[in-house]
C-alpha cells in the first residue's frame, strides 16, 4: 500500500471526498461503483468489477475454449485482463486494456479479425503480436461489463462464425451468473 499524504475528514453523513488527482489517476468517474472491504483497522475501497468475481468460471471457460480451438482465450472486464488460458499469457492478468481495445468494447458487438489487416486491437501493451482476434462483449442489461476474446499470432489464421458462436455462448453463460 502506498501513502498519498492526503488526509480528508469524514462529514456528518459518513462521506469522504476522494481527491480529484486520485480519481483521475485511478480513472474513477462520478457514479463509479466501489467495493468496500475491511481489514483489521483499515477501510479499503476498490473499483467494482462484476467480471472479476467470475475469475474461476472465466478460467474454466478460457481453458476449455483454448482446448477446443487451439488458440489463446482471454476474459476482460472493461479496464483490465481478468484471466487467460495458458501459462504463457499469465503475466498479462491484471494488465490494463489499450484504448483501441476499450473502444471496441464500447461498440458492444462481436468482432472477427483475420490475419494482418491492421485492424487488430491489442488487448494490452505487449500483446501486439496477436493479429487475429475474435472479440465478443459480455453484456449485462444491455451494457458491456467485459469481453471474451480468442487470439492467434499467426497471420494465416482464419477465424470463422463457429469461433464467434463459441465465444457468444461463453459470454452469455458468464452474463447469466448475474441473473
Amino acid at each position: 500500500m502506498k501513502a498519498t499524504g492526503i488526509i480528508r475528514r469524514m462529514d456528518e453523513l459518513g462521506r469522504v471526498v476522494i481527491p480529484m488527482e486520485l480519481r483521475k489517476t485511478l480513472r474513477l468517474s462520478a457514479g463509479a461503483p466501489m467495493e468496500i472491504f475491511t481489514e483489521s483497522d483499515r477501510l479499503i475501497l476498490r473499483k467494482y468489477s462484476p467480471v472479476a468475481g467470475l475469475e474461476s468460471e472465466g478460467k474454466e471457460f478460457a481453458a476449455a475454449a483454448a482446448l477446443v480451438t487451439g488458440r489463446a482465450c482471454v476474459l476482460t472486464d472493461n479496464e483490465k485482463i481478468v484471466c487467460v488460458s495458458g501459462e504463457d499469457l499469465a503475466d498479462f492478468v491484471g494488465a490494463p486494456l489499450t484504448a483501441a481495445y476499450t473502444a471496441r468494447l464500447k461498440e458492444q458487438k462481436s468482432v472477427l479479425i483475420n490475419g494482418d489487416t491492421g485492424n487488430a486491437a491489442p488487448l494490452a501493451r505487449g500483446m501486439e503480436r496477436f493479429s487475429s482476434q475474435v472479440i465478443v462483449p459480455v453484456l449485462l442489461g444491455g451494457e458491456s461489463i467485459g469481453s471474451v476474446a480468442l487470439l492467434d499470432e499467426r497471420k494465416e489464421t482464419v477465424f470463422d462464425g463457429g469461433d464467434v458462436k463459441l465465444l457468444q455462448l461463453g459470454a452469455a453463460f458468464l452474463a447469466r451468473k448475474f441473473v
